[in-house]
């Protein structure tokens, strides 16, 4: 008699393995049969005989029951339980052949798929940073110091740098080349907060004769503009977006002037 625990984990093991309820009960009914009629197996798990043909074809096909003909009768008999691993191994191989498909349908999603999403508030903004900063690899920004700590505050100016930090994100930002952006590129503040950041420090550049009001970041496949006036934001998911701004970046870069 199998305990009612153990029975509940044999048939979650087998329905993972993509059989229905009635074929799990089919199966074990088999198990305990042996070599068992139609009507028997249907006797045993208290079913109608007709409504089986559909599950035990199901059952033959993946090889976990045989047929036993007696005479003008039909009988049939489980295989070995071992036949659930080799089922299982042929599952994992046909998955792992399709990945690459599968890989390139998702890819193909993606680079096509145009995703925009809007942000609105302070707290919204927030959440694009901390979106901004999830990832490793580059992001490049433009922004204005000054206008930046008008809205948000050091706390947030600390957060956003310990997750380019914790990520390992190589940091590069251009910002106006005035009195707050010169202390920004050199010591990591601004006037309005007073003293600097305690982080390591990273490439600034300015930009000479340049007003910067909002805050662009690129990453390797998303965009995102921030307007400190309207405390919103527009992120765009899409790499050739983003790999058109990252060359403008690099070519600002080129040509704006290192802090002394």
């Amino acid at each position: 008699m199998i305990k009612a625990e153990h029975s509940k984990k044999l048939f979650e093991a087998l329905e993972s393995l993509g059989l229905k309820e009635e074929e799990v009960r089919i199966y074990l009914s088999l198990l305990k049969l042996g070599e068992a009629l139609l009507s028997d197996i249907a006797r045993e798990i208290g079913a109608n005989r007709t409504t089986l043909y559909p599950y035990m074809e199901r059952l033959l096909g993946f090889d976990l029951v045989r047929k036993s003909i007696k005479g003008k009768r039909i009988a049939y008999l489980a295989q070995e339980p071992r036949k659930i691993l080799e089922l299982k191994k042929r599952q994992d191989r046909l998955i792992e052949e399709s990945l690459p498909k599968l890989q390139e349908l998702y890819q193909n999603s993606q680079s096509s798929a145009l995703k925009v999403i809007s942000f609105e508030g302070l707290r919204a903004v927030r959440e694009l940073y901390d979106e901004m900063t999830r990832d490793t690899g580059f992001l490049y920004s433009i922004f204005s110091p000054k206008e930046l700590f008008e809205v948000f505050n050091e706390n947030d100016g600390v957060k956003f740098l310990k997750n380019v930090e914790e990520h390992g994100i190589d940091l590069k930002e251009l910002v106006p080349d005035d009195e707050d952006g010169m202390l920004y590129a050199q010591y990591g503040y601004t006037p309005l907060l007073g003293k600097p950041f305690k982080f390591k420090k990273r490439p600034v550049r300015l930009l000479e004769k340049t007003e910067v009001l909002n805050d662009i970041l690129i990453s390797y496949e998303k965009t995102a503009f921030v307007s400190y006036k309207t405390q919103s934001a527009v992120l765009i998911k899409d790499r050739f977006i983003s790999q058109t701004h990252k060359n403008i970046f690099e070519l600002l870069w080129q040509s704006a002037k290192k802090p002394d």
